[in-house]
């Protein structure tokens, strides 16, 4: 797999991929989500509960198994900090194409300045996934929350 590790030089995704999100609410709120993952580009919007706002730039974003079609995803995504910053995320989805729930949990800190990034989670097949060390780190900042479900369009 490509990452900004595989340039040690200048930690740069040599394919492009990056995701930018923006969240938040007062009572009732909403999260948008667009990037391009994988080769393909996607954009997903949710609207449901939230507090605060927040935003997320993760510069090279690659999920698993990232295909054309559109799902139904529920959301709880967290944040806190100005650039160096602690996020969490819990998501399901239910792709409409293949009939196939997926699902994963992730806890995440990112400090640009330091070039630090550290996450674990659990992907969709159960596995505990850690990742840190020098890869291009997110960026982000706000404080706030959002819990809702909507719909993702991967094209």
């Amino acid at each position: 797999m490509l990452t900004s590790a595989n340039n040690p030089i200048e930690y740069t995704d040599p394919l492009g991929l990056w995701q930018l999100t923006f969240g938040g609410g007062i009572f009732g709120g909403a999260q948008i989500s667009f990037g391009n993952n994988g080769g393909f580009f996607n954009a997903s919007v949710e609207v449901g509960e939230g507090g605060g706002f927040y935003y997320d730039f993760n510069p090279d974003e690659n999920p698993e198994n990232e295909c054309p079609g559109t799902s139904i995803v529920a959301n709880a995504h967290g944040d806190i900090g100005a650039d160096t910053h602690a996020s969490y995320d819990v998501a399901m989805s239910f792709d409409l194409g293949s009939v196939e729930l997926s699902s994963e949990a992730k806890l995440s800190y990112d400090s640009p300045s330091t070039g630090m990034t550290a996450s674990e989670g659990i992907n969709k097949k159960g596995i505990i996934v850690s990742g840190g060390g020098d890869l291009t780190p997110t960026s982000g900042g706000g404080a706030g929350e959002f819990a809702g479900i909507g719909i993702k369009i991967v094209f």
